[in-house]
Order: C-alpha cells, then sequence, then structure tokens
C-alpha cells in the first residue's frame, strides 16, 4: 500500500508535465548485452542513529548520489523537512542477501545536526572522492540550504567541504562569496569533480550550477574561488529538455528538466574538461589551461576555446558520465533508456557511436549516478550505478514494500569484450586528437 505524505519535488528543475497510459518506444532488457550485478537496494533508507530532535519522514528521504571507498559506500540525501541526515554511509561488508544495511550518519551524526552557525552539513547533492595516496578526501559541495513546505530556508552559507575519509574529520570548510550565486540559484549547485593530476595540495574543484549554468572553480593551494559563464553551459533546448519514462506500475511520465550545466569528467591527457547540460544531448570540451587560470575567468566567453564533440543517441540526455582513464571511453547513464552507454572518445559523437550496454526498465527504473570504481586502471574496474525510482515515487506514491532504491554493478571488461568498438588500450591514450 502506498504511504501518502508530504513528498517535495527534490529540485526546482524536475517538473512533471503529464501522466498515463499512452504508449511510446522504450528500450527492452533483451536490448542489452552485458549483465547487471546488483549490491543491494533499499525498500527505504534508515539510520543507527538519529540526530537528537530531527525529524524522520521515511517517504521523504530519496538518495541523490553515491561514491565508494574502499568498503565504504557513501550516500547523499537532499534535505527537506523529514530528512533528518544528508550525508550517510554504510559498510559494504553488512550487506545481506543483497539488502542493503542500515546508513549511518557522516562523518557524525553531531555533523549532520541542524542548527544556525554550527557549520553543520546541511544539504548536499553530487560529491566526488580524490584519489589521493595517503586516504582518499570526500568533496561536497553544501548549499546551506533546506526544503520546507513553505520553500528554501537558509541554514547556513554555501560552501565547500572536504573530509577526510581515514580520521572522517572535515579538513576545510570554505564559504562560497556571495558575488558567485543568489538565494534563487544556490539550489543549484548539484554535481562537484576533483582534479588531483598535480597533487593532493594542489587539488581543484569543479561544481556546477544547473539553475544559473556558471561553472565554479576551487583552488585548495590557493584556497580561493572563481567562476565562468558560456551559453554552451546554459543548452536547454526544446525538445531535449523534454523526458519521459515509465514507472515500476506502467505509468508514462513526461516531465521537463529545467536544468542547464550538470556533468563533467576529466581529460588528463589532452588537459580538458569534458561536460554537458542536463536538457541538452550535446558535449564539449574547455581546456584545463583557461578553468584553471582565474584571470581568465574575466576574459571575453569566446575566448573559451570551448569544443564541440557531438550528439549523442535517442532519448539519450545524461545525468552521469565518467571517461576512463585507462581507455578512450566514455561511460554514462540514461533514465531514459533505462541502462549505461559507451562510446569510443576518439570518434565524433553521434547517435551511431553509442551504444546502449546494459540496463533494466525494471531494476533501474530512473538512473541518478554512476561511477567508477577501480580508477587505478585496472581490469577489475566496475561501474556502479544507482536508480532511486523518482519518477515512480512523484507520479504514483511511495511504496514501502518495493525496492525502489537498487545499486548495481557491471563490469568494464565485460562491456569492452561485447563491445571493443567503444575501447582502446592503454598504448592508444597518445593518440587522442578531441
Amino acid at each position: 500500500m502506498g504511504q501518502s505524505t508530504f513528498f517535495p519535488i527534490l529540485s526546482s528543475i524536475f517538473a512533471i508535465v503529464s501522466c498515463g497510459n499512452d504508449f511510446f518506444d522504450e528500450q527492452k532488457t533483451s536490448d542489452y548485452k552485458v549483465p547487471l550485478t546488483e549490491l543491494c537496494s533499499f525498500n527505504y533508507l534508515q539510520w543507527k542513529e538519529l540526530p537528537e530532535n530531527s525529524l524522520y519522514v521515511p517517504t521523504a528521504c530519496v538518495p541523490r548520489a553515491i561514491e565508494k571507498v574502499g568498503n565504504r559506500m557513501f550516500i547523499t540525501t537532499p534535505r527537506c523537512t523529514g530528512v533528518p541526515v544528508t550525508l550517510s554511509v554504510f559498510d559494504i561488508d553488512e550487506i545481506v542477501d543483497n539488502k542493503c544495511p542500515q546508513l549511518s550518519a557522516y562523518p557524525s551524526v553531531e555533523a549532520n545536526k541542524i542548527y544556525v552557525g554550527s557549520n553543520n552539513i546541511i544539504n548536499v547533492q553530487g560529491f566526488a572522492v580524490d584519489q589521493c595516496a595517503k586516504g582518499q578526501r570526500l568533496w561536497l559541495f553544501d548549499t546551506g540550504v533546506m526544503e520546507t513546505r513553505y520553500g528554501p530556508t537558509v541554514i547556513e552559507e554555501p560552501a565547500i567541504i572536504v573530509i577526510d575519509t581515514n580520521c572522517n574529520q572535515i579538513v576545510r570548510r570554505k564559504e562560497l562569496p556571495t558575488r558567485f550565486y543568489s538565494v534563487k540559484t544556490v539550489q543549484g549547485f548539484t554535481n562537484v569533480v576533483v582534479n588531483t593530476a598535480m597533487d593532493c595540495s594542489n587539488t581543484y574543484a569543479y561544481i556546477v550550477n544547473s539553475l544559473d549554468g556558471t561553472l565554479t572553480v576551487y583552488s585548495y593551494k590557493d584556497d580561493t574561488f572563481w567562476q565562468f559563464y558560456s551559453t554552451l553551459f546554459n543548452m536547454n533546448a526544446y525538445p531535449d529538455s523534454l523526458f519521459q519514462v515509465k514507472t515500476l506500475n506502467g505509468t508514462n511520465v513526461h516531465y521537463q528538466l529545467d536544468a542547464n550545466l550538470w556533468h563533467l569528467t576529466v581529460d588528463y591527457v589532452s588537459q580538458k574538461l569534458i561536460f554537458s547540460a542536463r536538457s541538452s544531448k550535446h558535449l564539449f570540451t574547455i581546456p584545463l589551461k583557461i578553468v584553471h587560470n582565474q584571470r581568465a575567468s574575466l576574459n571575453a566567453r569566446e575566448l573559451y576555446d570551448i569544443k564541440y564533440l557531438g550528439k549523442l543517441n535517442a532519448r539519450g540526455q545524461s545525468s552521469a558520465f565518467e571517461l576512463l582513464p585507462g581507455f578512450k571511453t566514455v561511460f554514462g547513464i540514461q533514465e531514459q533508456n533505462y541502462g549505461i552507454f559507451c562510446w569510443n572518445y576518439r570518434k565524433f559523437l553521434s547517435d551511431n557511436e553509442v551504444k546502449l550496454v546494459a540496463g533494466d526498465p525494471e531494476l533501474l527504473p530512473f538512473l541518478v549516478d554512476m561511477i567508477v570504481d577501480g580508477s587505478d586502471g585496472s581490469e577489475d574496474q566496475e561501474l556502479i550505478v544507482l536508480s532511486n525510482n523518482k519518477a515512480g515515487i512523484v507520479a504514483d506514491d511511495f511504496y514501502m514494500g518495493v525496492e525502489n532504491f537498487r545499486i548495481f554493478t557491471v563490469s568494464v571488461r565485460e562491456i569492452l569484450e561485447e563491445y571493443p568498438e567503444c575501447g582502446a588500450p592503454c598504448f592508444d591514450l597518445a593518440s587522442n586528437d578531441n
């Protein structure tokens, strides 16, 4: 039986246009050749311990993003009324019969407490993990804003937060200057990507804002921010902004995403950022020498040297994609196709070059995040994906007896064995012409 409750749409960019039973041509499970392996699933999220006096409404708690460090899986839950914790972790060794265990607030229960002036972690969507040799650090951007029935409530100033996962301590918190955001757009800070290619003390974080279409850069060494804007960050072109998926109940949901710059991945060989707007199928690159130059952010936008990579496949808008360091392969997720795609980065991006390799409409009804596990380039790399059934929860209801939130893995080796046209071995990396 569905659990009726206040369930805020977790971002102002997601708006359902209509629901119905009209037919549309969707991907079938038989279209995918590479198997999915379930790591674990949640019917609903539970915590071992909650902050004192916090309000916990199970049907309001929806995971948005995942990251993995060793045997620990980190999860974000965007904060709204009824969400007691925004950053959590569970131990993979505690999984039993593919059921995810109860969560623990991270880095502590106290750090997730809501009260003004605490410098606690208030509201996190996307986050990232770096690859520092002395211990991986968790990078997140806290909007400081909580969604309520009456609209957004400001608790803290927005800030980038860095957590040492060895000692589970916050080692850096830097507030974003007010000139880089407004009250109306602060909730648009949805994703963070980090670059530690130089060294861990000279890390750069790239923070995207999907509402105002800006790219904010943070230098760990200089402890400062600067920001870029381009019309190509702001591509919200009809009809690419219109989406359609089928829920587990069979409801066809039409929705519109008013979202701009959304995801990035680093091309370390050619020293570029690959980027795309959420409501677009077009991909571009911008040189890191521009992005890392604070003075360049003051230049005319036509001097950013942005290059066009091409366009994704039908229904192919992607909320997450990654260029693997050891291959010339971009992997990503597409919620409208309920699956994972690959593309040979050496080739111009087009419908014919995109291969849909793994997926399932019932197992992955609403894909929201993907990470690469084993980013050292080993043959044991896996893609880990999160589906949170968001369209079904909003359109149908939150059914607590259903596996709403599911985490699956897919072998990179198996994908490239089945689709060799997507990959290139390490010795070909120097041949990149993009």
